[in-house]
């Protein structure tokens, strides 16, 4: 409405739909039909000619009714009519099309026939049912009671209004209810629909005869597409037409004695609806295979298709009235539970993109049940999953015996999931409208989203400083959707499917099977990001003390301010070092370096069977904790938790209840902190215990709070004491024995660890935490006063566990414990992340509890000779270079190189040393300086370094992640299909003259 004149005089845009749309043409074709009836032309097999459409739809209907000899006729015949009807249709009609004609002409009409017959006796039979619950509650009713008799003559007159109804029902014209009853063609072409009977009365005088009041009473039909209908004629909503408002308090729940509710059971996790014995069969979906479907508290519901609403207001409170002009409109949780079973998919048709997360099926009918949950509610989140969609159930509560309804109720689900998402294109015209099966070519399918990035481009908003208008995604988007869409953003993800490098086609697309088989993995790690910043964002808004200013794509600087002392720390995504890309990646600006590294875990992509790589990310974690880096992993469900919604999942926090919990506090206060202030950053969500060490990076006091951690394992029921001893062979052989329980069985080639100095007294203990996940402890109390711990947490990857709700829990346990036990370290202990396939091949002799140099140091000392080897110096490149010549280099030095890059190449050098080496090297030549962390197109392809000059392009990326890194292999693609030129930092060491002669030197001066 901002704009009136656009809005009276904006385009109108017809319905339509191709010859191919099978519902049309068998309206049509029963036209044509009762055209050729009409003309005489319809003759039985007995020589009889069929009679015309009767004018009256009563005599449709029935064993003697017209249709009932036109069925007949047109099966009988069937074959013959169809083809002469088709003939009318030279072109234009599909053999698809044909065909299924062919199948309704011969044998569906019938079916169809029956089923209109049934409603309009349906119709029927709720009215008489009206006047029969009338005339029983007129019965109950005496006249010796005012207030009773005052009732009994409002019944008596919605009796008369009822009466009148079903009159006018019998006096609807057979083409009219054809038409409703969708058997022949209307305009509106969707024939499922909801009527209101509204029920409006009010005084009327004083009966002459008898002295009482006199009541009136009018019965109005009012019809509503299904689809609106479903929250515009909802329970508690009101419905404004010619000049009253009407309450909508009841549906009619039975007709003739046949109850209109139904039992379904809906599967928490996807589309899939159960409605064949729905209350009895408690097996797994079969689509998505989750057992949750078996609850009957959370999955078991009663649905109503409303067929008819009912209202009852008084005349004089129902008018609306010109000095009031607001009108109540309720607002209505409403969910699409679609259900497209794979074998359904049509073969040959689905394609991917090849690039992006992006592909397509087709199919010929699919179950689509739009589906109200009651009105919305803002007291709390949405906490339940109904049909793969996260909401909060609100559900009427209907009367089965009067059918009167409240827009009342509460929620009563609970349960967790990750789901994979689609956008579903349907018609909402049984048979289709022909439109849908014309993208299935992928090309036309590229011209429809090239025709759609067009106008969003060319759209006015742009230049109006607006995210979106009524011109371009608010034409097709719902009014309560419409802050949340921007055109820029659809704009990027056309980009991302449309166009490579600088604007040349990528529209690659390949042949699958079908989508369902589209790896998701990227754009699962893309939605945790996405989560993970939104999540710290809201956590800063309400948070005095921090401020996180962003200053690209997730990245940005995250400050801690506590009198005169800021905490700052740079954030960058997906930081690539060796083995591995972390996620985010915390670096700290103005201290001492320090490098957090945070990882988002998917349970689906990191512990399940399907992506089983919980030995490989327990080894990767370890690699970077061996190169002083702190790693925090995060999963999905911390950040629900994290955002307050506690109904979707079990935190797997505190990982021990009761007397353990108070002997971890106590150990805490004993160690030198304050008890206080142990539960709010250990028993706590993983984000809780990032932030609280991302303010606060007190090695000692973090050593502390792994050790009481630890400590109240003690207080456990399930501890058991394996051994003490102060022998070193008798401590490895132990620890080995209980490794191997958890493993695949002890290795026997393994050398007999000698006692070459006595340890200890050291205590070795076995325990499981609050969700079954084992670990295996040891206190080395040589020094009374500086009691170390060491924990080995073992998590079971075995295929037999991998897909239990028990597992998922425990993993999160795992990911848990590993966060606050590498802080073991710091005060001489050990915190070990294992999985079970690698615990009997773990050297225990590494420990320091066993007189090693610790899990992390021993790991570094392994590595210390290739990186001494990494690191020697590079000969001076100019060794002859006179005072004047230094002099110059520095004057036509590239400042961009000291000021954006190598700061903070140097706060780590051990992380990229080939990349500093280059980087100094390149400096010194007086090179200009790159782009830093470029990122090529829409998948926005990352390069360390990047010089893109007219006439070359020159990259520098990271090294594959061994022989298989198909991630690597994509982004060498995009690169060298755009024309650039892509090595890695050791490579172009190698090269460095040819380099060296390729790049421009600094222009002047310095930049």
């Amino acid at each position: 409405m901002e704009r009136p004149k656009d809005l009276i005089a904006g385009t109108i845009v017809p319905p339509g739909c191709h010859l191919s749309a099978i519902e049309i043409l068998r309206r049509q074709y029963l036209a044509h039909l009762l055209d050729l009836a009409a003309a005489g032309r319809l003759i039985r097999a007995d020589g009889i000619v069929l009679r015309a459409l009767p004018h009256k739809a009563p005599r449709l209907f029935g064993p003697s009714g017209s249709l009932t000899d036109l069925v007949e006729l047109a099966i009988d015949q069937g074959e013959e009519l169809v083809k002469g009807f088709l003939r009318l249709f030279p072109t234009g009609v599909n053999d698809q099309a044909k065909a299924d004609l062919e199948e309704y002409a011969t044998h569906g009409l019938r079916s169809k026939v029956e089923d209109a017959e049934r409603e309009w006796r349906r119709s029927e039979d709720a009215l008489r049912a009206r006047l029969r619950e009338i005339d029983e509650a007129h019965d109950e009713l005496h006249d010796s009671d005012p207030d009773q008799a005052r009732q009994k003559a409002e019944l008596d007159a919605e009796r008369r209004g009822v009466g009148r109804r079903l009159l006018h029902l019998g006096e609807t014209s057979a083409q009219n209810a054809l038409c409703d009853l969708g058997l022949l063609p209307n305009y509106a072409l969707i024939d499922s629909a909801t009527t209101l009977s509204a029920t409006l009365y009010g005084e009327d005088g004083i009966d002459p005869k008898t002295g009482k009041v006199r009541f009136t009473s009018e019965t109005l039909a009012y019809e509503r597409p299904r689809r609106f209908a479903l929250e515009e004629l909802a329970p508690g909503n009101t419905f404004y037409v010619n000049g009253y408002r009407h309450e909508i308090t009841g549906l009619e729940l039975s007709t003739g004695g046949r109850q209109e509710w139904r039992t379904w059971r809906v599967c928490p996790g996807c589309g899939y609806v159960r409605t064949e014995n729905a209350a009895t069969d408690r097996s797994a979906c079969p689509r998505c295979k989750t057992s949750q479907i078996a609850d009957d508290g959370s999955c078991l519901f009663q649905i109503v298709e409303p067929a008819t609403v009912t209202s009852r207001d008084k005349r004089e409170d129902a008018r609306i009235r010109d000095d009031k002009d607001d009108r109540d409109r309720r607002s209505y949780t409403v969910v699409d539970a679609v259900d497209i079973p794979v074998e359904k998919i049509e073969r040959g048709l689905s394609w991917r993109h090849d690039r992006e997360t992006f592909g397509v099926d087709y199919c010929r009918s699919a179950l689509i049940r739009r589906i109200n949950l009651g009105p919305v509610r803002y007291d709390a989140p949405a906490r339940d999953d109904f049909a793969g969609h996260l909401v909060r159930l609100n559900p009427f509560h209907v009367c089965t015996a009067c059918g009167a309804a409240t827009a009342d109720g509460r929620p009563i689900f609970d349960h967790d999931t990750e789901r994979r998402w689609f956008l579903v294109l349907f018609d909402s015209l049984p048979g289709g409208t022909g439109y849908l099966d014309r993208l299935t070519d992928r090309n036309a399918f590229r011209d429809t989203l090239a025709r759609a990035y067009e106008q969003l481009r060319a759209c006015p908003c742009a230049e109006e400083q607006r995210r979106a208008c009524h011109r371009c995604l608010h034409r097709y988007t719902p009014e309560q959707f419409q802050d949340d869409v921007s055109r820029q953003t659809a704009l990027t993800m056309l980009e991302s499917l449309l166009f490579k490098g600088e604007g040349e086609d990528g529209w690659d697309t390949s042949e699958v099977e079908h989508t369902g088989l589209v790896g998701l993995d990227a754009q699962v790690e893309s939605d945790l990001e996405a989560r993970f910043l939104t999540a710290l964002r809201d956590w800063v808004k309400v948070t005095d003390d921090a401020a996180l200013d962003e200053d690209g794509h997730a990245s940005g600087h995250l400050r801690f301010t506590d009198g005169s002392d800021v905490m700052h720390w740079r954030l960058t995504a997906q930081r690539q070092l060796e083995g591995t890309r972390t996620d985010f990646t915390f670096t700290r600006v103005g201290g001492p370096t320090q490098s957090v590294h945070v990882y988002l875990e998917g349970f689906r992509f990191h512990a399940s069977r399907e992506h089983n790589l919980i030995a490989k990310n327990a080894a990767q974690r370890t690699g970077l904790r061996a190169d002083g880096k702190v790693v925090f992993q995060i999963t999905w469900a911390d950040i629900d938790l994290f955002e307050g919604r506690p109904g979707r999942t079990r935190p797997a926090w505190p990982p021990y209840r009761g007397t353990a919990q108070e002997q971890a506090k106590a150990a805490y206060e004993q160690y030198g902190g304050n008890r206080a202030h142990f539960g709010e950053t250990v028993f706590a969500n993983p984000i809780d215990t990032l932030i609280a060490y991302l303010r606060d990076l007190d090695a000692t006091r973090w050593s502390r709070r792994a050790r009481a951690l630890v400590t109240g394992l003690t207080g456990v029921p399930a501890t058991t004491a394996v051994a003490a001893t102060g022998k070193r062979s008798e401590l490895v052989t132990a620890l080995r024995s209980q490794l191997s329980a958890l493993g695949a069985g002890e290795r026997q080639d393994k050398p007999v660890v000698p006692n070459s100095a006595d340890i200890g007294p050291v205590h070795v203990f076995r325990t499981q935490d609050e969700h079954g996940l084992p670990i295996l402890f040891a206190l080395d109390a040589a020094d009374p006063e500086n009691l170390r711990w060491t924990a080995l947490t073992a998590l079971d990857d075995s295929d037999a566990v991998l897909e239990t709700d028990e597992h998922k829990l425990r993993w999160r346990s795992w990911l848990y414990w590993t966060n606050i036990t590498q802080f073991l370290s710091f005060a001489g202990g050990d915190g070990v992340q294992l999985a079970t396939s690698r615990a009997a091949d773990f050297e225990v002799e590494v420990l320091a509890v066993c007189g090693g140099l610790g899990e992390l140091d021993s790991i570094t000392a392994e590595l210390a000779p290739a990186r001494e080897a990494r690191a020697q110096p590079a000969a001076p490149e100019h060794p002859g270079d006179s005072a004047a010549e230094a002099a110059l280099r520095r004057i036509i030095r590239d400042r961009a190189w000291d000021e954006d890059i190598l700061e903070i190449l140097r706060e780590d050098p051990e992380e990229a040393p080939d990349l500093l080496r280059l980087a100094e090297t390149l400096a010194d030549h007086g090179k200009q300086a790159p782009v830093f962390g470029f990122e090529l197109g829409a998948s926005r392809w990352q390069a360390d370094f990047a010089w893109q000059i007219p006439g070359f392009k020159i990259a520098v990326v990271t090294a594959h992640n061994g022989a298989d890194d198909p991630e690597a292999q994509r982004r060498d693609v995009a690169y060298a299909e755009d024309g650039w030129t892509v090595r890695t930092a050791a490579d172009w060491l190698n090269r460095l003259d040819t380099l060296l002669d390729q790049l421009p030197d600094t222009e002047g001066t310095t930049r």
